[in-house]
């Protein structure tokens, strides 16, 4: 970007003209310009002047570069602020996926919980470490009668752990899980 040439002096005439449209919310009003007005319809040519005017040219190009460090400080700050929301847009998302993944494995985890607490089975949820995997099973009797692995690295873990707790509330819905005190009471 070049600097722009201020000249030292303006010589010209300047034109004097009043808005005539009556109709117009600037009737009346005058208007200064360096272009005869006669050939517009809505304009009147009330007076005209002939003016020298000598002009501050000094430090003409430390002023545009003041001007334009002001205008780019404030597209930095208006860029910096749009970014601020974005940033807190993208925060909130994750707090909210992430939330729902802890809710989804707390709730999974709450039901291995009850299941060990109420019923004749022995139910656990292991964390294998190497493969970043929970594997639940219940066993009853010795045998296992369910088993299922979540990654935890999969977009998928929260909707694999709301399918493995509706599976495992089935089947107690189902009656599929002998009772603890029934078995005691045996």
């Amino acid at each position: 970007m070049r600097a722009m040439k201020i000249p030292e002096r303006f010589t010209g005439t300047i034109y004097v003209s009043a808005f005539s449209d009556p109709t117009s919310a600037i009737y009346g009003s005058l208007m200064f310009s360096k272009h005869d007005p006669s050939g517009q319809d809505d304009e009147l040519l009330v007076g005209k002047l002939e003016v020298d005017i000598p002009l501050d040219a000094k430090g003409s190009t430390d002023k545009q570069v003041a001007q334009l460090r002001k205008s780019k400080q404030k597209i930095i700050a208006e860029a910096t602020d749009r970014a601020s929301q974005i940033d807190e847009a993208i925060e909130s998302l994750l707090a909210i996926e992430h939330e729902t993944h802890i809710t989804e494995a707390a709730k999974l985890s709450s039901l291995v919980d009850h299941l060990n607490e109420a019923y004749a089975v022995e139910a656990e949820i292991v964390f294998c470490q190497y493969s970043r995997w929970h594997q639940i099973t219940i066993d009853q009797g010795g045998k296992t009668i369910y088993a299922a692995t979540v990654s935890i690295d999969n977009d998928a873990a929260e909707a694999k752990c709301r399918l493995i707790r509706f599976e495992i509330e089935t089947m107690i819905a189902e009656c599929e899980l002998p009772i603890l005190q029934m078995e005691d009471a045996a």
